[in-house]
């Protein structure tokens, strides 16, 4: 029996270490489409902001190319970072900025506050918003960039921005004046607030070589 177990033991010993070897996670790389429910298909994020927001673009070869890394056969990530080929702005996340004119850093039911999507510094995993420098401004605008719930089977991608106080409103897309990129708690609340110039807006990753 002891025989046995001596012989056992140093097998089972290195097949749970090889199963505790962490598996390197794969580099997606591609584009970022975008529609909204009444246009349908407009562009791509562009690689070019205007006045340091995110926009878009008709032409694929002027689209911004990104990357994000998932584990090997997942289907999903949660709180992923955009990493853009060429600095957005200066910045080589794209992520969330709180709105020039939004009274604070928090967004949810009821708010207008908003977000402007747009390059950043990185910021980390469910991490609350940080104070810094980012594409809009030099100054006091808060922003966060592992932001991004990625399915990527579907390519389907959604925001989700944390509050001061660490709770996870719901995240939602929209583009405003037919050509800048936002994102707000509710849609509803910022657009009659602001204008009527906006409208609910999807994102969609697009694989490229």
């Amino acid at each position: 029996m002891r025989s046995l177990i001596s012989l056992i033991t140093p097998v089972l010993g290195l097949f749970l270490a090889a199963r505790a070897v962490p598996v390197s996670p794969t580099t997606h790389r591609g584009i970022i489409q975008v529609s909204t429910k009444e246009q349908g298909f407009l562009g791509y994020i562009s690689n070019d902001l205007y006045r340091g927001i995110a926009t878009w673009t008709q032409i694929e070869e002027t689209a911004a190319i990104f990357t994000f890394e998932a584990p090997i056969g997942t289907t999903s990530v949660t709180r992923a970072e955009f990493t853009s080929a060429t600095p957005l702005g200066g910045y080589p996340f794209l992520g969330l900025i709180q709105g020039w004119l939004s009274e604070d850093s928090d967004i949810g039911p009821g708010s207008y506050n908003y977000l402007f999507l747009g390059g950043t510094p990185h910021s980390d995993p469910g991490s609350t918003p940080q104070i810094g420098a980012n594409s809009w401004t030099l100054n006091a605008r808060t922003y966060e960039s592992s932001v991004w719930n990625i399915d990527v089977a579907s390519g389907n991608v959604t925001p989700q921005w944390i509050n001061t106080n660490g709770s996870e409103p719901t995240t939602t897309l929209s583009l405003w004046y037919n050509a800048d990129l936002f994102a707000e708690g509710d849609f509803t609340a910022a657009s009659t607030h602001f204008t009527s110039n906006a409208e609910p807006m999807e994102l969609k990753f697009l694989l490229r070589p």
